[in-house]
């Protein structure tokens, strides 16, 4: 019979050979050089840190950026670098280096950790980047994995929010408070954006969600005025009006504004293009209207579509769309998303056949040779 002082003893002796390990992640920061800004702000870094409340809903109030695999830019702005904080709280019978491994929704940050006790900065890596558009957002579980103990410790969780674009944001946001998650997050929930890999393809669909799902109108009754704060060749967008739609009315100029903004937050870079004069145009589905020929209808009170030759036929005087060299995007009439060249757009959009012309002076169809390159969207507000 075994006296238990005896059993006490070896259950002791056996505890001290057991590997032991209290560690927690304290600092996670995403080192892209994509800059972020969040109610037009650029985030703060560390992206995620013990003791700073970063949760915002379910998603981060520091939410970050990186570039999908594959984009020429992706090496040159270090996006796979990511800085993590791990404090070792205690470490016995254990030996070697450690692997941190953080992982949500399939992304996945790793990185070589040493386990004496105390604070170490690891270099660690996004191990595989995203090959289209996604928005990853919750709390990442880290675990510390240390082969020499045949052991794996879970650590805490971090909230994290992370967006993977096609590319470089446009100027108006990179190289000021950065690209605003707000839009970010509005294009991965209304315009269909996620898990597409080419840059043509997503600005057709930021084109197709301005021209239908976000619900304007065409000022057709105003003169074809901005409601958006740009003129002809650009300007200053009112992004945040645009996107909440402050005004149910928008014309060609805003609509060219909101697809080459909201294209370019993805890292799709399309030209403004203005064309003066243009003329009168085929029926065309009209922001909001649908089936029209007759854009100022409620400006002279006739119907949208009216004969071919009827005076009261109104005609535009220029119009501002974009492209996705060498094709066109036009979220105001049409759309036009992408697939025609400059003379299969002139010749889709105008109609140059009509006889009005001539109550008209010095007025006549636009041809290709009319269309002028501008530079678009300065900035945004």
């Amino acid at each position: 019979m075994t006296d238990m002082g005896e059993g006490i003893t070896a259950s002791m002796e056996l505890d001290e050979d057991v590997p032991v390990l209290h560690a927690k992640v304290t600092e996670v920061k995403f080192l892209s050089k994509v800059k972020v800004a969040l109610v037009k702000a650029t985030v703060p870094v560390p992206h995620w840190a013990e003791g700073s409340a970063v949760e915002d809903g379910r998603y981060s109030k520091r939410p970050a950026a990186i570039v999908v695999r594959g984009s020429k830019s992706a090496g040159s702005l270090n996006v796979q670098a990511v800085e993590v904080k791990v404090q070792i709280l205690e470490c016995k019978n254990i030996s070697g280096q450690g692997r941190i491994l953080g992982v949500l929704r399939g992304l996945t940050i790793e990185g070589e950790c040493p386990l004496s006790v105390g604070t170490h900065t690891v270099q660690a890596r996004i191990q595989e980047l995203p090959e289209g558009i996604q928005w990853i957002w919750g709390n990442m579980v880290w675990v510390l994995e240390v082969p020499s103990a045949n052991h794996d410790w879970a650590l805490n969780i971090t909230r994290i929010e992370v967006f993977s674009i096609l590319d470089t944001p446009i100027p108006v946001f990179q190289d000021d408070v950065g690209v605003w998650a707000e839009v970010l997050r509005f294009l991965c929930r209304f315009a269909g954006v996620v898990n597409v890999t080419d840059k043509r393809d997503a600005a057709t669909r930021v084109t197709r969600y301005a021209h239908g799902s976000h619900r304007l109108f065409y000022d057709s009754a105003g003169g074809g005025r901005s409601l958006y704060g740009v003129g002809q060749r650009g300007g200053t967008f009112q992004l945040a009006s645009y996107l909440a739609r402050v005004s149910a009315y928008a014309n060609c100029y805003d609509q060219a504004a909101a697809i080459q903004t909201l294209s370019g937050a993805l890292g799709v870079k399309l030209s403004w293009v203005f064309l003066e004069p243009f003329g009168f145009i085929h029926a065309t589905n009209l922001l909001g209207y649908g089936r029209c020929n007759n854009p100022f209808f409620l400006g002279n009170g006739t119907p949208q579509m009216v004969d071919r030759d009827d005076a009261s036929r109104t005609p535009f005087g220029n119009h501002a769309f974009c492209a996705f060299e060498p094709k066109l995007l036009d979220a105001c009439a049409g759309p036009h998303t992408g697939t025609e060249g400059y003379q299969e757009y002139v010749d889709a959009s105008i109609d140059d056949g009509t006889l009005l012309y001539r109550l008209y002076r010095n007025f006549r169809a636009g041809v290709v040779t009319d269309m002028q390159w501008c530079g678009g969207v300065a900035g945004v507000e």
